[in-house]
């Protein structure tokens, strides 16, 4: 089984149905405003819409045009008073009432003379107006969302242009959009495609008696933001957004090709410049491929395997001696190591693919987690940050793991 840095390649936790509490996953999906919809299951969070395929006319009902317009400050809330002296004209507009008592016109003249506003002249107000692409919030305190007050060099980038620009950029690729939606009240979006190129997606893994072959897929994620918290981006990760804390996951899970246009003068043009971001990607994943066949390559005996793990324990604590609970996890990971999901023992491959069934599955997400809480981990907290950190690790060389081996060699003998 292929572990990637982020999480399980061939486990994908968004659809499984787990009870989670706000306490514990923050999914970002407010409804009625936010829709999220996906072709593969409900999502975790069961508030995904399912559907067969993704297109303009579902993506349509997350465009929202976005209104910009000016700030202003008053000194005192008028907005009682305000209310009173429309609804008094109006009346006499419409006609309901054919006399105005002096007192009336008095007040009315006192609250309009007495407004007093000072226009910021370096922010703009940014709203979202979702009359027409969401038809059933019309008339509704949903049809206008506020999103962000920034300043007036900020320029928004509209769902539908990332739509636009991840349709462009899918042209002629075998790939298929899997996940779109928006969080916090249309403040961010997002897009999750399911690349699925195999001559790209297959590792060839080195064995003793001969090659085995693996094969996985990883997503392009497109996301924006309306509130100033993220730049329109696209990157390759080995996880798919559906939620917000997916989002944030798949940022710490991507690959080192990313696009990133910010929120400033010449955005329109550079979020639509997406032509060869494809090609970026899936030189990515290549070389992602490459690095786990290297990794097979490189023959490590159970032995050693302790060494190094024990060693980057020591190092990350920054102590020399080992703690009982560090000499566990260090056992666990070797005995993973050994017989973990298509481990044979022979290879830093299967030495990754034991650290990484630790920290998404066992006792590295907690010994007392819940399948739930052990799937939030391994995706959001230490437990992804020990995955990337290792990998890491054993890629940086023989010197490197030399200089592990030794802190791990000398915590050996202090444990016993």
């Amino acid at each position: 089984m292929i572990e990637s840095i982020g999480m399980k390649i061939h486990f994908d936790f968004s659809c499984m149905k787990i009870k989670l509490g706000y306490s514990d996953v923050m999914h970002g999906i407010i409804k009625p405003v936010d829709q999220v919809f996906s072709t593969k299951c409900p999502e975790w969070h069961r508030l995904a819409d399912v559907v067969p395929f993704i297109d303009d006319s579902l993506v349509k009902r997350l465009c929202h045009r976005i209104i910009q317009g000016s700030v202003y400050t008053g000194g005192k809330s008028i907005a009682a008073d305000l209310k009173f002296a429309v609804e008094t004209l109006k009346a006499h507009i419409e006609g309901k009432r054919n006399v105005f008592y002096k007192d009336e016109l008095q007040a009315v003249y006192n609250i309009v003379s007495g407004v007093s506003l000072s226009e910021m002249p370096h922010h703009q107000a940014l709203v979202a107006d979702l009359r027409d692409s969401r038809p059933e919030l019309r008339g509704t305190e949903h049809e206008l969302v506020p999103l962000h007050i920034p300043k007036k060099r900020y320029q928004p980038i509209e769902n539908c242009q990332v739509w636009d620009a991840v349709k462009r950029s899918l042209v002629g690729v075998d790939a298929e959009v899997t996940c779109v939606g928006t969080l916090f009240e249309a403040k961010k979006f997002f897009i999750s495609v399911e690349l699925k190129d195999e001559s790209n997606m297959e590792i060839r893994v080195k064995r003793t008696f001969g090659v085995e072959k693996e094969k996985f897929y990883a997503n392009l994620n497109f996301i924006t933001s309306h509130d100033g918290t993220l730049a329109a981006q696209a990157y390759d990760s080995m996880i798919r957004i559906v939620c917000m804390n997916t989002l944030m996951a798949s940022l710490e899970a991507a690959g080192s090709v990313g696009f990133n246009v910010y929120h400033t003068k010449g955005a329109e043009v550079a979020i639509a410049n997406m032509g060869e971001l494809i090609n970026a990607i899936l030189k990515g994943r290549v070389q992602f491929r490459d690095a786990m066949e290297y990794l097979s390559t490189v023959a490590v005996s159970a032995a050693e395997a302790q060494e190094i793990i024990l060693g980057y324990f020591l190092k990350f604590q920054g102590n020399d001696e080992a703690a009982k609970k560090t000499v566990n996890a260090t056992e666990e990971i070797v005995n993973l190591f050994l017989r973990g999901k298509g481990n044979r023992g022979e290879s830093y491959y299967d030495l990754l693919n034991g650290a990484t069934e630790y920290w998404t599955h066992g006792d590295g997400t907690g010994k007392k987690a819940n399948v739930a809480e052990k799937a939030t981990k391994a995706a959001f907290g230490a437990a992804a940050e020990h995955k990337a950190r290792f990998f890491n690790l054993l890629m940086s060389g023989k010197d490197a793991i030399a200089e592990v081996r030794e802190i791990g060699k000398k915590g050996l003998s202090l444990a016993v």
